[in-house]
């Protein structure tokens, strides 16, 4: 495929979200092992995030009732939902 122009830039990674079935095990890994800095919590939602330098990673428990529609649809499945990427602005009629 020959070089084209592509009307934005990439940033980095914003967010990965990961389904875990133990948050608590998930979470000492992540701050303990790694270095991870506290972010967002959605208790509510199963939802903890946490900082990886300039990006966050999300971790839904799927043992939670609260994250339901994040249960993999395959037993012992995958086990990352989707990733993020950050772009530079802009325009959308360019972008489509």
């Amino acid at each position: 495929m020959p070089h084209r122009q592509i009307p934005f830039a990439l940033v980095g990674n914003d967010h990965v979200v990961f389904l875990v079935d133990d948050i608590d095990r998930a979470l000492a890994f992540y701050r303990d092992v790694l270095g991870c800095a506290p972010g967002y919590s959605y208790p509510a939602m199963g939802m903890e995030q946490i900082w990886a330098g300039s990006a966050l990673i999300v971790l839904r428990d799927i043992t939670h009732a609260g994250a339901s529609a994040a249960v993999p649809p395959v037993v012992g499945g995958r086990n990352v939902d989707h990733i993020c990427l950050a772009t530079s602005p802009f325009a959308p009629r360019d972008m489509r």
